[in-house]
């Protein structure tokens, strides 16, 4: 599973994690870092609200265990599959403290590192990041540095592939756009800013107006 326990090494510097990422893009290793005239985007969901951030967890646990083929854009965070634990944690704390929602982080933190076994299951994730991602400061500098350290990881991992949209990447056609999760074909869900929008494979819409969060 993810989390700090994972790093055998001490975490890089930001900028160290963030030049290499970007030199194995440029050499067609497992990240890509997509440039020139961008046609089409490539997210981040969440559920969470009066049954505080520990029932939000756990709520989407059946879908995450059923779902085999995982398609992620993310504009802003690091998508919740790839976070470390302190990356989780910085993010729930600012969820709960925002909506004042009951203090029950570490044992929504605890939920949320348990489901990232379905990363080394028969599963596979295609993820698309936007370059301003790996330079959001989420939890500080440490913080950052070992979730930087930990992405490196997680890209020698077979299930998993990352892009990254280079900031100076040409955006006149297409623009960022809100973030999104596909799980198979059965589901697709698009995070609002007040809400949470979910497309099933029947084609109807579900919207949820809860605190947003990732997945």
């Amino acid at each position: 599973m993810l989390g700090e326990g994972h790093r055998a090494q001490a975490a890089p510097p930001c900028s160290w994690s963030l030049d290499l990422i970007t030199a194995l893009g440029r050499a067609g290793r497992r990240v890509l870092l997509c440039g020139g005239d961008l046609t089409g985007p490539g997210g981040a969901g969440w559920r969470g609200g009066e049954g505080g951030l520990k029932w939000a967890q756990e709520s989407v646990v059946p879908l995450w265990e059923r779902t085999e083929r995982f398609r992620i854009y993310s504009p802003w965070l690091i998508p919740g599959p790839v976070q470390t634990a302190s990356y989780i944690t910085a993010l729930l704390t600012s969820i709960r403290e925002r909506r004042g929602l009951i203090d029950d982080v570490p044992a929504a933190v605890k939920v949320r590192v348990e489901k990232q076994q379905v990363v080394y299951g028969n599963h596979t994730f295609a993820i698309l990041l936007e370059e301003s991602v790996l330079r959001y400061r989420i939890g500080g500098t440490d913080v950052m540095a070992g979730q930087l350290g930990y992405l490196l990881s997680a890209m020698a991992l077979p299930s998993v592939s990352i892009g990254i949209i280079s900031q100076d990447a040409d955006r006149s056609r297409i623009w960022p756009v809100e973030g999104f999760f596909l799980y198979d074909d059965e589901l697709v869900n698009v995070e609002l800013i007040s809400a949470h929008l979910r497309r099933p494979a029947s084609g109807t819409y579900g919207c949820s107006p809860t605190p947003r969060g990732p997945s």
